[in-house]
């Protein structure tokens, strides 16, 4: 069996992985998020991921506030080019927005009431 070669990881392969795990209750909290967000950076940077050390943004819990995510989202965003890959991964608690399901948001400081921040 063949294979082909490997193609060299871009310097603009952007990634970004956010993950909340901590959550104040009575929202239950999330132990696995953050094996999960090591796990995943972890496999985006290794010997067989597309993207470079440099390429592979991590955000979690306290790390993963609002403003810090849009920021990053930005950074990824404008650091890719044309025909590059940005791949994003989030892990935490969520919710749908409204009847539609085209809107989904990852909710950092979840709270039961229409003061929770949502990114």
């Amino acid at each position: 069996m063949t294979t082909s070669p490997r193609k060299p990881k871009s310097r603009g392969q952007q990634a970004l992985v956010i993950g909340i795990s901590d959550y104040t209750a009575p929202i239950p909290k999330l132990p696995a998020v953050a094996a999960d967000v090591r796990e995943m950076a972890k496999i985006l940077r290794s010997k067989d991921g597309a993207f470079p050390n440099s390429g592979v943004t991590v955000l979690s819990d306290k790390q993963a506030t609002r403003k810090k995510v849009m920021t990053a989202l930005r950074s990824v965003f404008a650091g890719a080019s044309a025909g590059e890959t940005v791949f994003v991964y989030m892990a935490g608690h969520g919710a749908v927005e409204g009847v539609s399901t085209s809107t989904y948001r990852m909710m950092r400081m979840p709270v039961i009431s229409s003061g929770a921040e949502c990114l």
